[in-house]
C-alpha cells in the first residue's frame, strides 16, 4: 500500500504539470489572439509589442513556477550574478546547450532582472512546427535560421535590425552551437564537431603562417573543445554587428548539470532534461555567469567576432572541466570566487500561475468557450510551420522553368537554386516594402509600396511589367468576386448571348421535329408490317378450309 502511494504521488509530481502546461498552451495562444484583435486597430506597432512582451512574461513565469517552486531544485549562481540583476539592461546571451532546460534558465535569469518579457530567440527553422509555439515566436519577434543556408547571415542581421526598429528593451537569447551536446544521443555529432575544429585549427593557422607569422602565438596551447560542439559564428557575429549600438552587454552563460559526469569510468553523460528534475531524480542545478561590456567585445572584423566567441567556449570548456573535477573547491570556482544559492522565485511566479489555471478552468467549464478550446486543440495552428510552404510553391517554379527552356534539361540542383532565389527575393521585397509602409507612417502595405520597393532594389525596369501583371490580377479577382456573387463573368455580350440560346433551341426544336418523324416513320412501318402477316395468316386459313 505504501509502495502504491509513493507511486502515485511520484505520477503526480510529473503528470500535474505536464498536463497542465499542455492544458494552457492552447489559453495562451486564444488570450493572444485576442490581443492582436484589440491591438489591431487604432494602436501603434511599438504597443503592440509592449503588451505581447507583458502576455509572454506571465506564461513564461507561469511555466517556470512549475520549474522552481513545483520541483524544489537548488539552484546555484556563480559569476556576476549581483551585476546582472542589479538593473534592466540589453543583451546578447549567448550558452552552451545540454538540455531542454537551457531554455528554462533564460527565464530564471530574465525573471530575477524584470526583462522576462523581452526574451528573443534565435531558433533554428525545423522549431517552426511545434503547433502554436512556432507560429507564435515567428510573431513575437524571433529568428528562424536554416543552419545549412548559407544566406541566414543577412536574414538574421535583418531580422535583427527589425528588432532594433521596435524600440523595446531586448534579451537576445543565442546558442551557438546549435544543437544539444548529448555524448550518449549524439555521439556522431559530437566526432564531427571536433574534427570540423581541427580543419579549422590547421586552416587558420596556415592562413596565419603564410600572412602573418607573429599571430602563430595566439595559437599556442590552445586545445579543442572537449565538453562542447565547436560553435556556429552566423548568429553572434550578425547580433553584435546588427545590435552593438542598442546593446549594453553580452551574458556569457554557462550551464552546469549535475550530474553528468561518470567519475569511475571519467565519461561524460548526457544533461538532466526538465522531466529528470520534476520526478526529483535531479536536485541541483549550477549557473556560471559572465558579464561582458559590449565595448570591450572586438568587433572590427567578423573574424574578430569569431575568434572571441571560441576563446569564450575555450573558457567554458574549462568552466566545466573544473566543475566535474571530482576534488575542485567551489570557493574558487572562477576567478571572483562569488557563488550563491538562488532564492525562490515563488513570489514572482505564483500569481501568473494561478490567473493562467484559472484562465483554462473557465475556458473548460464554459460551454462557447469549451467548444472553441477544443477545436484549438484538436486542429493546431501550423501557419508557417510548414518547410515546404514558402512564398512560391516549387511546382509554379519548375513548370515556368519548363516553359522557357523547352530544348533544354535543367538539373534538380538548378531548379532548387530557382526556388531559393524567388524566396529570397521575395522575403527581401517585402522587407523593403514594409519599410516604405513605415516611412510613410502606414499601416497597410498597398501595391504603390511594392513598386516604390522596386525601384529602391533596383529594379525600376520592371515597374510597367508588375503593373501590368498586377491589372491582370486584378481583373481575374474581379470576376472571381462576381461569380462568387452570382452575376455573370461571360466574354460575351448580353445580344451575343441572347443569339447563342436562340440557336441552341432552334438546334433543339429540329432535333425533336426530326425525332418525332422518325418515329412515326416507325411506327408506320411497324403497322404495314403487322397488316402484312395478318393478311398472309388469312390466306393460309382458307387454304386449309379448302381442304
Amino acid at each position: 500500500m505504501l509502495s502504491y502511494l509513493l507511486f502515485m504521488i511520484d505520477t503526480l509530481r510529473v503528470a500535474f504539470p505536464v498536463i497542465t502546461l499542455f492544458a494552457a498552451a492552447p489559453t495562451f495562444f486564444i488570450l493572444w489572439l485576442i490581443l492582436r484583435l484589440i491591438t489591431f486597430i487604432g494602436v501603434s506597432r511599438h504597443s503592440y509589442r509592449y503588451y505581447d512582451d507583458m502576455l509572454y512574461s506571465a506564461y513564461q513565469r507561469f511555466v517556470l513556477f512549475f520549474f522552481e517552486s513545483w520541483s524544489q531544485v537548488k539552484i546555484y549562481f556563480h559569476g556576476d550574478y549581483e551585476e546582472i540583476f542589479r538593473r534592466k539592461e540589453n543583451v546578447l546571451y549567448i550558452s552552451n546547450h545540454q538540455s531542454s532546460v537551457d531554455w528554462i534558465i533564460v527565464n530564471m535569469l530574465a525573471v530575477r532582472q524584470g526583462s522576462l518579457g523581452h526574451i528573443r530567440y534565435v531558433l533554428k527553422s525545423d522549431l517552426k512546427r511545434i503547433p502554436f509555439y512556432g507560429f507564435y515566436f515567428e510573431q513575437h519577434g524571433c529568428i528562424y535560421v536554416h543552419r545549412t543556408d548559407k544566406k541566414d547571415l543577412d536574414r538574421v542581421e535583418k531580422g535583427m535590425r527589425q528588432i532594433e526598429r521596435n524600440g523595446l528593451p531586448v534579451w537576445l537569447v543565442v546558442f551557438p552551437e546549435g544543437t544539444r551536446y548529448n555524448p550518449e544521443k549524439n555521439p556522431d555529432i559530437i566526432e564531427r564537431s571536433r574534427q570540423f575544429a581541427e580543419k579549422k585549427g590547421n586552416e587558420t593557422k596556415r592562413n596565419a603562417n603564410h600572412h602573418h607569422p607573429h599571430a602563430l602565438n595566439r595559437f599556442a596551447g590552445v586545445s579543442p573543445l572537449i565538453n562542447h560542439l565547436y560553435p556556429r559564428m552566423g548568429a553572434t557575429v550578425a547580433a553584435i554587428n546588427a545590435l552593438k549600438d542598442k546593446l549594453d552587454a553580452v551574458y556569457d552563460i554557462t550551464a552546469m548539470y549535475y550530474p553528468t559526469y561518470d567519475n569511475r569510468r571519467r565519461v561524460r553523460l548526457g544533461a538532466s532534461s526538465m522531466i529528470e528534475y520534476l520526478q526529483g531524480k535531479t536536485k541541483e542545478l549550477h549557473i556560471h555567469i559572465k558579464r561582458i561590456p559590449i565595448n570591450s567585445v572586438p568587433s572590427e572584423s567578423n573574424e574578430q567576432i569569431s575568434d572571441w566567441l571560441y576563446q569564450r567556449f575555450l573558457i567554458k570548456d574549462k568552466l566545466l572541466e573544473h566543475f566535474y573535477d571530482p576534488n575542485r573547491n567551489d570557493s574558487h570556482f572562477d576567478s571572483n570566487g562569488k557563488s550563491v544559492r538562488a532564492q525562490s522565485s515563488f513570489n514572482l511566479t505564483i500569481f501568473a500561475a494561478i490567473f493562467f489555471l484559472l484562465s483554462t478552468f473557465l475556458l473548460v467549464i464554459i460551454p462557447q468557450c469549451r467548444s472553441f478550446y477544443v477545436k484549438m486543440i484538436s486542429s493546431p495552428s501550423h501557419v508557417g510551420n510548414d518547410e515546404d510552404d514558402k512564398c512560391v510553391p516549387r511546382a509554379a517554379v519548375h513548370k515556368m522553368i519548363k516553359d522557357r527552356t523547352r530544348q533544354i534539361r535543367v538539373s534538380s540542383d538548378a531548379k532548387e537554386f530557382f526556388v531559393q532565389c524567388c524566396n529570397e527575393f521575395i522575403h527581401t521585397l517585402a522587407l523593403q516594402a514594409n519599410t516604405v509602409c513605415e516611412q510613410q507612417t502606414k499601416k497597410l502595405v498597398h501595391p504603390d509600396h511594392v513598386i516604390t520597393a522596386l525601384e529602391k532594389l533596383g529594379f525600376a525596369s520592371y515597374r510597367s511589367n508588375c503593373l501590368d501583371a498586377m491589372n491582370t490580377a486584378q481583373t481575374e479577382m474581379a470576376q472571381k468576386r462576381r461569380k462568387l456573387h452570382g452575376k455573370s463573368t461571360s466574354i460575351y455580350t448580353d445580344e451575343e448571348l441572347r443569339q447563342q440560346q436562340e440557336l441552341l433551341f432552334q438546334q433543339a426544336r429540329e432535333e425533336a421535329q426530326q425525332l418525332e418523324e422518325d418515329d412515326w416513320t416507325q411506327t408506320q412501318e411497324m403497322s404495314k408490317e403487322v397488316l402484312r402477316k395478318k393478311i398472309e395468316a388469312s390466306r393460309t386459313d382458307d387454304d386449309n378450309y379448302d381442304d
